[in-house]
């Protein structure tokens, strides 16, 4: 007797490969840290690309200068890079020191961490991006020599290099910061004229289009953090006969300062110009040393920000004193 519903059509299934995961399944997440300039063949100027789907089946990101149309593909991976978010809070720290106080909980969408000597780590193993500020697009350099594993995909790091390349320290970064381990980020392929252009960006999974639920969009502007000078080091005031002498000592961008002396440090910059800043009043200087006249000075006390100046973004990153 014939078994007429064995007969029935039945739908192919595809052997040895998963079918495309749908929208309604599928996350992503997309960031563009604007990162020091970290070795010499990096672009200063290029924001970086950190994207993650899950699941992984062919990631996507595209670019434009409308919210709505002109997309263009920047990026075609089989897969995306190692980014997580922190599950603790980043306190402040010191910088050209370990930090060996400060114990920070990662919790990694993909990949893995693992402890380095020293010296691979200030060769440049285990850096990591913290994003400080969202809306600014701020994003802390920092090293880690240890990682202990403590759950499933979630590590204690500690032994900490902060604020790497001159990268900012902010007071303290609540959990839930996004974390990306910089080894593993590529270019997004910008031109030094891009810098100030408000891009929109879009990443997701291949299977899908710009749009659907598993899609991420957002807009960055990039400023260029790599091109942005360094804040000056050891920064002193001294009044004489009311008048006020500053000195300082310049640090550069350049990724080879850190290990010259200080007759070879390279100039970054066009030209040597700072800007000295008192209350509402300005000054500016072509060496590391100034003088600011007694009848110029409000009463003590009173702060002084000192910041290198950079033909293509301006007022650099900035040396504080306060002048008692």
């Amino acid at each position: 007797r014939l078994d007429r519903a064995a007969l029935r059509q039945r739908p192919a299934r595809r052997i040895g490969r998963r079918a495309p995961v749908s929208s309604s399944s599928a996350r992503s997440v997309l960031a563009l840290p604007d990162l020091p300039w970290l070795t010499l063949s990096d672009s200063a100027h290029d924001l970086r690309l950190a994207q993650w789907v899950d699941p992984s089946q062919g990631n996507v990101v595209q670019r434009s200068l409308s919210a709505d149309t002109g997309f263009e593909t920047i990026l075609v991976q089989p897969g995306g890079q190692s980014l997580g978010v922190t599950t603790s809070a980043l306190p402040a720290g010191p910088r050209n020191v370990w930090d060996r106080g400060t114990k920070l909980r990662v919790r990694m969408f993909s990949g893995g961490l693992v402890s380095k000597t020293e010296a691979l780590v200030r060769s440049g193993a285990n850096w990591l991006a913290v994003r400080n500020d969202a809306a600014a697009n701020i994003w802390e350099v920092l090293a880690f020599r240890d990682a202990e594993l403590v759950a499933p995909g979630t590590y204690d790091l500690t032994m900490l290099g902060r604020g790497l390349r001159g990268s900012p320290i902010a007071g303290s970064v609540d959990p839930g910061a996004l974390v990306a381990v910089l080894e593993s980020l590529p270019f997004a392929g910008l031109e030094i004229t891009d810098l100030g252009v408000p891009f929109y960006w879009a990443g997701g999974p291949s299977v899908d289009i710009r749009g659907a639920a598993s899609w991420t969009q957002k807009q960055v502007t990039p400023a260029g953090a790599g091109l942005k000078p360094l804040a000056p080091s050891r920064l002193r005031g001294e009044l004489v006969s009311g008048d006020l002498v500053l000195t300082w000592a310049r640090q550069d961008r350049d990724p080879r300062a850190e290990n010259l002396d200080r007759a070879s440090v390279p100039m970054s910059e066009e030209t040597e110009q700072y800007l000295i800043t008192i209350g509402a009043s300005t000054w500016s200087a072509t060496s590391e040393t100034t003088t600011i006249l007694a009848g110029e000075l409000p009463a003590t006390p009173f702060d002084v920000t000192v910041q290198q100046i950079s033909a293509e973004v301006g007022a650099g990153h900035a040396a504080t004193l306060t002048v008692e």
